[in-house]
């Protein structure tokens, strides 16, 4: 799976030399859940808001098509009751951006998190959880000159429990996976119009 996201990245960054390039920062917030699974039993906590907050390039291909890779600071986790689990990721979305007109645009694409930090309640429970998170991203935006802004749905793929269930015999497996909707705003510090 690795080798396939960097030669993902590959593609984006050689078709971004030959592409009109603009960049600029974003800053939002997550609407972040997760969803357990052992036992064949799948529970979700309540939702938590959480920062979003990075810088993105935007590579036109044509009037229609452009890549956009982004580099964001991403808090998720979920709530249950009184306990809170916070997690802060830096997530590498890399999207395939579709202009519907010069102000409109959907966009989707594959998205990897590295995994910074993972708390439970003040305690630090990152050893139980493992350093990526892969999944993908599907959104719609809008551009007005310098700024822009947009709504997304992120949905993990990949299982980021790293918990030791061997001891405990008949509990198998535990699966974790993140989701988040997210709305942000952004800037555009460089690029045309």
């Amino acid at each position: 799976m690795k080798k396939v996201f960097l030669s993902f990245v590959f593609v984006v960054v050689a078709s971004a030399a030959f592409a009109q390039v603009s960049g600029g920062i974003r800053l939002g917030m997550n609407l972040a859940n997760q969803k357990a699974e052992a036992l064949g039993v799948s529970v979700s906590g309540d939702s938590k808001v959480g920062l979003l907050g990075g810088l993105y390039l935007t590579a036109n291909l044509s009037d229609k098509f452009a890549v956009q890779p982004e580099l964001l600071y991403s808090s998720m986790g979920s709530k249950s009751g009184d306990i809170s689990d916070a997690f802060g990721y830096l997530h590498i979305p890399i999207l395939l951006r579709y202009n519907i007109n010069e102000n409109f645009n959907l966009h989707a694409g594959p998205q990897i998190g590295l995994l910074l930090s993972a708390e439970s309640d003040g305690q630090d429970i990152k050893d139980q959880f493992k350093g990526t998170d892969f999944g993908a991203s599907l959104g719609a935006g809008v551009d007005f000159g310098k700024f822009n802004g947009g709504l997304r749905y992120y949905l993990g793929f990949s299982n980021i429990s790293d918990i030791d269930t061997s001891g405990i015999p008949g509990l198998g497996d535990i699966s974790f996976k993140n989701t988040s909707f997210q709305i942000y705003l952004g800037y555009k510090l460089f690029g045309g119009e």
